[in-house]
């Protein structure tokens, strides 16, 4: 091991003093041939002209050493790296053009940018708000702090840069792009689409406006308005496997389960590295295009190349569960699913279910109120959880909880029905005569609601009444109901 090792340090010396010699050689040879300073600095505007920013780099690396007090030549060099997307080393001459010559606010913008590019948010930032500072009215610097406060998830901070730099720069179309962007996750979801609609009058020709608005409208629920947007979109950028992605959902969510899964298909097929969200929404619309012997294909690629992805963990788990009738297997993988997305709602919900299924009260009332932590408001979750803890014998918290689910939907009879049942076990019979009543003004031919009802009046002694809701429900076909019907 030890003479490995050695010989391998061996071999990098070599190359490295190839590289050297070769490097000063070809330096000699510069100098020869007269490409000193200013024909080193010759070839390399040449090579940026022809677009070979290798070989650029290369010439005003050897002329920085030749010239390390021209500050412009390192401002190149910083800006070829740039393009080269060598970042640190771009980093590094803007850096030393600044050394040299510290008033040039362009630089320290570049440099800036070369940060962000580095997802060094922070000495980005720090270098746009110099810029600021120096030049009160650099609108781009506003435009790159409002990034780098994106990139810091600092929204509302992000929302006042761009404002400043539209402000100072109103016909920048990007400005207002990202600047829906953050008014969208802010939930301002009009006013990204008014973003949007101005980035694309101030340049229809960009497919990432039409795309981006296209997005959003999908999430509004505008699904034919953001197909036509996405088909705008692959107009411009043709075969864009991100935006084939994108119409194939929106097909999907159409109905189009045929033109989804060739966008799916095409993604795929056109994507050098395809991504496990192409496999994975091509699972979904398999799924529900009711093409079950393929499902699990899809899905399983999408696992190959991201075994942790929580929505494919989620997908699989409701194959297992609704077509397989596998719920064992259904709670492993949403037990996976939720080790990597703790509060995936979804997943809990579901989980939820099967454990109530089970008659596992404690666990499902757990799961349900996980979501509700976040999701007060989910009128359906807090059913499930009043119904979970009236099984479970817990009677005021769920009558609690169908209190709070007929302030959210005062036409939900489930609520008034369960409200009713958990006073009636708790003694309280006048009370629960009152929400089954209710329950039948909005449900008139609801047969339990009969049959409940009737014991309610015979805890109160109103056998007559009792006898004639029982005889209402066996004529609205209730079995049960039909030995209660009084002789």
């Amino acid at each position: 091991m030890t003479d490995t090792k050695t010989c391998l340090k061996i071999s990098f010396l070599i190359l490295f003093c190839c590289f050297s010699s070769c490097f000063l050689s070809a330096q000699a040879a510069f100098q020869d041939k007269g490409l000193t300073e200013a024909g080193l600095k010759e070839l390399a505007i040449e090579f940026v002209r022809k677009g070979d920013y290798g070989k650029a780099a290369i010439q005003l690396r050897a002329y920085t050493q030749l010239k390390p007090d021209d500050c412009k030549a390192f401002a190149s060099l910083g800006d070829v790296e740039y393009k080269r997307k060598q970042y640190w080393e771009s980093v590094a001459a803007f850096s030393q053009a600044l050394e040299l010559c510290p008033e040039e606010i362009a630089w320290m913008h570049d440099r800036g940018n070369a940060y962000y590019s580095l997802n060094e948010f922070e000495k980005a930032l720090s270098d746009f708000d110099e810029c600021i500072k120096l030049s009160p009215d650099f609108a781009k610097a506003y435009y790159m702090r409002g990034q780098c406060y994106a990139g810091l998830r600092a929204y509302p901070l992000a929302l006042d840069a761009y404002n400043t730099s539209i402000k100072l720069q109103p016909i920048y179309a990007m400005a207002y792009n990202n600047r829906a962007v953050v008014k969208s996750i802010l939930k301002d979801h009009d006013g990204a689409l008014e973003d949007y609609n101005k980035a694309v009058s101030l340049d229809p020709n960009q497919s990432v406006l039409y795309q981006n608005r296209g997005r959003l409208k999908a999430q509004l629920g505008q699904h034919g308005s953001a197909l036509s947007d996405l088909n705008k979109a692959l107009e411009l950028s043709a075969n864009e496997p991100n935006v084939l992605l994108q119409r194939g959902i929106v097909k999907r969510q159409l109905g189009d389960y045929v033109g989804s899964e060739t966008d799916f298909d095409r993604a795929i097929r056109l994507s050098p590295t395809p991504s496990a969200a192409m496999y994975y929404e091509r699972g979904v619309n398999l799924y529900l295009w009711r093409k079950y012997d393929i499902v699990l294909d899809a899905l399983n690629k999408a696992l190959d190349l991201q075994p942790n992805y929580p929505e494919v963990l989620y997908q699989k788990a409701l194959f297992f569960l609704l077509i397989n009738h596998d719920d064992e297997a259904a709670t492993t993988y949403l037990n996976q699913s939720l080790l990597q997305k703790v509060d995936y709602a979804d997943a809990l919900r579901v989980r939820g279910d099967i454990y109530y299924q089970k008659n596992n009260f404690e666990k499902a009332i757990a799961d349900y109120s996980k979501i509700l932590m976040s999701e007060k408001e989910d009128e359906t979750v807090r059913l499930h959880r009043a119904n979970a803890y009236r099984k479970s014998e817990n009677f005021r918290s769920a009558i609690d909880d169908y209190t709070s689910v007929i302030q959210l939907n005062p036409s939900n009879e489930q609520a008034y029905q369960g409200r009713a049942l958990s006073k009636f076990e708790l003694g309280e019979s006048r009370s629960a005569l009152v929400d089954m009543d209710k329950t039948l003004d909005i449900t008139p031919n609801n047969k339990e609601a009969f049959y409940n009802r009737a014991s309610i009046r015979l805890s109160l002694n109103d056998q007559l009444g009792a006898c004639q809701d029982f005889q209402q429900a066996a004529n609205l076909g209730l079995e049960k109901a039909k030995a209660k019907v009084c002789k």
